[in-house]
């Protein structure tokens, strides 16, 4: 496990660290620090490997760059160096841990690459660097939770569908692993619901990838969203394990829904989908949320979908309320037929009902019993 130290001097001990690591080609930044600025930009550029060799001569190679690279910062200033500069190092950086098993030198290539993630924020604001960044930290074993929860929000929820596979399964191994596992006491069902809550966010922004990817014929693109989504799905249903968890944690969700109709709506959407993972119809809760979902969108649709939930449930008066609702908005639509057989089902399931009681209140004054199907 590392532990990331934002402040870790980074001008000195960074650039000491890797001067020490290499052999010294011995230029002064005092001596023309303009020319040997571009001399060691120059350098450390022509040293990046641009076709794959053997081991030794990669390692060789990204060495050196290395080499040039630090000593630009030296000769160059941090005020004078651009977003690709260090995009370069941790390119370089991350190639040098391929080809190292060193230890020290480990740790030391690991703090430049964070060198490199910080130094590049301060100069370019770039959502896809900062998901990166906090992918690594995660990668990395970091222990700075709070930092890594910042990147995220700082990033992903700007990217949104255009957020990488990798950095929105990462995020979502983070809320998991790092947030939830190590949550306490209340705090446990916080952060189970901060989990629900971006589970749902992440696999819309999934989703909307995916369909650009197929709309373009990207298949790497295609399958790279689509193990994303398999991924939040499988380790979703490690959190939210039943109906209970689900239902409590949406059962107070209906006093905090947003505002704003449109926002509303799609969240009363995504909670009834993810109660139908876990076959949740018959619960309370689900009834709810359906009965908001019809007031907010009072649709055919909507009331034949409330129907059938009611029919299902055995509220036969609501059921046949709604049916008969779904066929007047209906009118001549496209579901004019299949809304109507329900109600007329409905109609002639009460009246059946109906003369079985009527029947059966005959009987019984003849002290016969019967059987009410």
């Amino acid at each position: 496990m590392i532990k990331i130290n934002i402040e870790m001097k980074i001008k000195k001990s960074i650039i000491l660290a890797v001067l020490t690591l290499f052999t010294s080609i011995g230029v002064s930044a005092q001596d023309g620090a303009g020319d040997d600025c571009a001399k060691f930009r120059s350098l450390y550029f022509q040293y990046i490997p641009q076709t794959t060799t053997d081991d030794e001569s990669m390692r060789k190679q990204y060495r050196d760059a290395a080499n040039f690279w630090a000593q630009a910062i030296t000769a160059c200033g941090m005020e004078n160096l651009d977003a690709k500069f260090f995009y370069n190092g941790k390119y370089i950086y991350n190639n040098l841990v391929k080809y190292t098993k060193d230890s020290v030198q480990l740790k030391n290539f690991n703090d430049t690459i964070v060198f490199c993630f910080e130094s590049r924020m301060k100069v370019e604001n770039d959502p896809s660097w900062t998901a990166d960044y906090a992918t690594y930290l995660v990668g990395q074993g970091s222990t700075d939770y709070d930092k890594i929860d910042q990147l995220y929000k700082e990033s992903i929820h700007k990217l949104k569908s255009e957020s990488s596979a990798t950095d929105i399964m990462y995020y979502f191994k983070h809320l998991i692993m790092n947030k939830f596992n190590s949550a306490k006491g209340d705090e446990k069902e916080v952060a189970r619901t901060e989990v629900i809550d971006e589970y749902i966010v992440l696999s819309e922004y999934v989703s909307e990838a995916h369909k650009k990817a197929k709309a373009e014929a990207n298949e790497n693109s295609v399958a790279r969203s689509a193990q994303a989504r398999d991924y939040l799905d499988k380790y979703f249903l490690l959190i939210a394990k039943d109906c209970d968890i689900l239902t409590e944690v949406f059962a107070k969700k209906l006093a905090t829904l947003p505002q704003e109709k449109a926002e509303k709506l799609a969240k009363v959407n995504s909670y009834l989908g993810l109660m139908d993972q876990k076959q949740c119809q018959s619960t309370t809760v689900y009834g709810q949320f359906v009965d908001t979902l019809i007031l907010l969108e009072p649709t055919a649709d909507a009331y034949y979908f409330g129907a059938s939930y009611a029919s299902s449930n055995g509220n036969s008066s609501k059921a046949f309320k709604y049916y008969e609702k779904a066929v007047e908005m209906e009118g001549d639509g496209p579901n004019k037929d299949k809304y109507l057989l329900s109600w007329q089902m409905r109609n002639i399931k009460r009246d059946h009902i109906n003369q079985l009681i009527i029947l059966q209140r005959k009987l019984t004054e003849t002290n016969l019993k019967v059987m009410l199907y």
